[in-house]
């Protein structure tokens, strides 16, 4: 990474500190709650009898054996869930009047969960994750696109702050070339990856663009979004066309899926993550609400 653009890097880290901390607050809740307070919970369930030992059993159940060695323990273990963030950024030409922002976006999402990753590396054995998982319980996956989506952070990459610095120099770069923007390609490329990790996971998905819409053509992807009750789903417009994005997506969105599926619009890139910083309580508190966990 040439010196001036890790020096911008850090500029931008500096700015949007207090954005960087309100996501790394929320995070951290997000893993004290899931890891911390009910992170394995082993019940006896009385004993049962092993698969294909049942005659076995029986007939040492006849002859007076109380506890026959053909019975196990039944073991009610619940498996905590990890938080996936998965973000698209409009790199497309137009996106280059609010680069900033657009720049600041990227470092607030990925240098908060770079906090909590290392958080979880120094001091795993205040969150009990260590022994429970071999990967953070938080990760994220950044994908830049314009007419073709490119990742410029995979979700199962390794997170330093040199490789932020790098997708922060890959950003830049993408935008500031210019392109066109085809938002149907890129939900259609990440709903894709989203689905090759497990399903045991809370899964949010983020895009901000300044414009796309293509017609018809988003209908299937959007339909499949909606019917993926493991994922909520937030698409920020920005710009001078954000309210016209946002139109365009609520009029997409069925009634019926609300409560996973938002459009929003803000004129500033710095506002749209303010709102995706909200949008990310929102989300663990209705994980936690409905699974009736304890807060």
């Amino acid at each position: 990474v040439p010196v001036e653009v890790y020096r911008l890097f850090l500029e931008i880290k500096t700015k949007y500190n207090a954005e960087i901390k309100s996501l790394t607050k929320t995070l951290t809740e997000f893993v004290l709650r899931e890891f911390l307070r009910v992170s394995v919970r082993n019940q006896k369930d009385g004993p049962m009898i092993t698969p294909g030992r049942e005659v076995e059993t029986y007939q040492r159940l006849l002859s007076g054996e109380d506890q026959p060695a053909t019975k196990i323990d039944r073991l009610d273990v619940r498996v905590p869930k990890t938080l996936q963030l998965y973000n698209l950024i409009d790199t497309s030409g137009s996106m280059s009047l609010d680069i900033e922002g657009t720049l600041g976006f990227y470092t607030i999402l990925t240098c908060a969960v770079l906090n909590i990753q290392e958080e979880l590396r120094k001091n795993s054995g205040k969150y009990n994750v260590a022994r429970l998982m071999q990967n953070s319980p938080v990760a994220i996956e950044i994908v830049g696109f314009d007419s073709t989506p490119q990742i410029i952070i995979p979700l199962d990459g390794k997170m330093t702050l040199k490789k932020l610095a790098q997708g922060f120099d890959h950003l830049r770069n993408d935008t500031m070339a210019g392109g066109g923007t085809n938002d149907q390609r890129a939900l259609t490329f990440e709903y894709g990856r989203m689905k090759l990790h497990r399903g045991d996971v809370l899964k949010i998905l983020s895009m901000i663009t300044d414009g796309g819409g293509q017609g018809d053509a988003l209908e299937p992807i959007l339909r499949q979004i909606e019917e993926d009750r493991r994922i909520y789903f937030m698409v920020n417009g920005v710009g001078a066309n954000a309210g016209s994005v946002k139109a365009y997506y609520k009029q997409k969105f069925r009634p019926a899926y609300h409560y996973h599926v938002y459009a929003e619009e803000s004129a500033l890139v710095s506002e749209a993550i303010v709102k995706l910083i909200a949008f990310i309580q929102n989300c663990i508190t209705s994980h936690f609400g409905r699974k009736g966990r304890r807060g």
